[in-house]
């Protein structure tokens, strides 16, 4: 690449045959020309190595790296280590990037004291259809607090990064199978690093109805694993009120997922043990179902539910 190099993008591929070939074309798609994208097989046993070989023979500016699987996260760092650009963009092999990310998400980084940046997305179906919703987008969650509790990027594939911000805090943590993501950024911001959230949509994000977020125990588990990985960076009183607040959240992800009255009343009483105040605070926030279950004629059927949470 020559010195007019503007942007690497970096892809995770692992088994993508089906998607990996529209991910690559909706960078070749982008306004912004100077860019480079490297592709990172991490041990395919279908034909994604091969169509990204055969792209790369068309297009210079796509490099393939294959390596034996060693997860998401090593294949990221690999994709770091592979390129010296100044701005890097993540885009996952079954996502899209819509022809504009490139030259708008740039733009946030005009201003030095921004290490990351973040859109919204488009929610796609597993067939790429959208779904016609969008992820949610807060310009004030990207404080040490806010940030514990959810990530503001909503998927990798919206986030770009500024390379001196890799090299400062370090690339992603091989440790955490999820969350990951959520982890370096509480690192970058932990590291005096500012975030910018462009509220454009500029991504379709693609998922599956038995995709990891409909894991409820594993998503608990993937945020534990991330504040245990943080140690004492962040204060005792913080990490306390956000695992009541997770918790809450798993409440509430149980009611809209459906799950028996057990699974969300298991998590909001997690939550209330953790710390009362948060519950009092984020009354609102309490689904009607599940409050529904608290009415005096239903404390028979409360009780039950309750001891099948224990």
């Amino acid at each position: 690449m020559t010195s007019l190099l503007k942007a690497a993008v970096v892809v995770p591929c692992y088994n993508a045959a089906d998607t990996i070939a529209d991910t690559i074309a909706s960078v070749q798609a982008q306004t912004e020309r100077a860019w480079e994208l490297v592709v990172i097989d991490d041990g395919s046993h279908d034909e994604s190595a091969e169509i990204v070989a055969r792209i790369a023979r068309e297009d210079r500016r796509v490099r393939l790296i294959t390596q034996s699987n060693a997860g998401v996260s090593t294949a990221r760092n690999a994709g770091f280590a592979a390129t010296t650009a100044p701005l890097i963009g993540l885009v996952d092999a079954d996502d899209i990037w819509k022809p504009t990310f490139l030259e708008e998400m740039m733009q946030a980084f005009a201003d030095e004291r921004i290490g990351v940046a973040f859109c919204r997305a488009d929610i796609l179906d597993e067939s790429g259809v959208s779904t016609g919703t969008t992820t949610t987008f807060s310009d004030t969650a990207t404080d040490v607090e806010e940030l514990l509790l959810t990530n503001p990027a909503g998927t990798c594939s919206t986030l770009m990064i500024r390379r001196t911000v890799i090299d400062e805090v370090g690339p992603f943590a091989t440790e955490l199978r999820r969350v990951e993501d959520q982890h370096w950024m509480l690192k970058a911001r932990l590291g005096g690093w500012d975030m910018r959230g462009v509220d454009k949509v500029l991504v379709g994000y693609r998922t599956s109805a038995d995709g990891l977020s409909a894991n409820l125990d594993g998503m608990l588990e993937g945020w534990e694993a991330m504040i245990e990985l943080l140690g004492d960076e962040v204060p005792a009183d913080q990490v306390r009120r956000a695992r009541a607040e997770h918790f809450l959240y798993l409440t509430r992800r149980a009611v809209r997922l459906g799950r028996p009255p057990a699974v969300s009343l298991k998590y909001f009483r997690e939550s209330v043990r953790t710390d009362p105040s948060v519950s009092i605070r984020k009354a609102a926030s309490i689904p009607a179902a599940l409050v529904r279950r608290f009415r005096p004629d239903d404390n028979a059927q409360n009780d039950n539910a309750w001891e099948s949470a224990a």
